[in-house]
């Protein structure tokens, strides 16, 4: 739950950065006989170690409305180490395939991107986006000017302020993210996580449908999962 609030909370900032669009993706989720499909259409994979699974994209379609997010794919995962030993669990343990509907019919190995990179990825589309910003707001000013409509002041000094408060949110989620991305760290005997990994798809085509295929390696034991990728209607 505290992961989902706080993404609500960063699609908000997200959606005002950027408003690109693109076809909305429906990722759904395709069990096996010794798996159960629960809550969310979870996945859950249960040996000595628990896992489950389930795809974070459709969330507000935050994806499809930013360029942060537009080209990725993001999934919730949960580990429970059901052992007597700690366990290692970060992004290093998951790998993920996607099985196309094309001619090709290749697997392709998708990248599961990590928390530097991604924070990167942030701050490159938020520096974008407050240029574009600024600039638009800096040409409005100076053709409201020019046909003295407007007090050019005040729209500077609204420029300023506006600013300020976009720094100081952008900030804070900025603060947020790493706590809610999967990182590398040791899960004691009995103890849970639970995070979201991202997967950088922006190599794909947005028309392209097939399967995820990914597999969850946690001390010795594959956790394998499917996952489709089709357009929603």
């Amino acid at each position: 739950m505290k992961v989902k609030l706080l993404w609500i909370l960063i699609g908000s900032i997200l959606f005002l950065q950027g408003c690109a669009t693109s076809k909305t993706i429906k990722i759904a989720p395709l069990s096996t006989p010794d798996q159960k499909t629960g809550y969310d259409d979870t996945i859950t994979s249960h040996k000595k170690h628990f896992v489950s699974l389930s795809s974070y994209n459709g969330f507000m379609n935050i994806y499809s409305k930013t360029d942060f997010l537009k080209d990725k794919t993001m999934f919730l995962l949960t580990v429970q180490n059901g052992g007597e030993k700690p366990i290692q669990v970060g992004y290093e343990n998951i790998s993920v395939l996607f099985d196309g509907n094309d001619k090709e019919g290749a697997l392709k190995k998708i990248v599961v991107q990590k928390s530097n990179d991604l924070l990167d990825n942030w701050d490159n589309e938020y520096n974008d986006n407050e240029k574009k910003f600024v600039y638009s707001v800096v040409h409005y000013t100076y053709l409201c000017a020019e046909i003295q409509a407007c007090d050019p002041m005040e729209l500077l000094e609204n420029l300023k302020y506006n600013l300020e408060a976009m720094r100081r949110q952008n900030q804070t989620l900025r603060a947020i993210l790493p706590s809610i991305l999967i990182t590398p760290q040791s899960l004691m005997p009995g103890n849970t996580l639970s995070g979201i990994f991202i997967c950088d798809t922006s190599g794909m085509d947005t028309n392209m449908e097939g399967k995820f295929r990914i597999i969850v390696s946690i001390d010795g034991e594959e956790h394998k999962f499917s996952f489709s990728r089709s357009l929603a209607e």
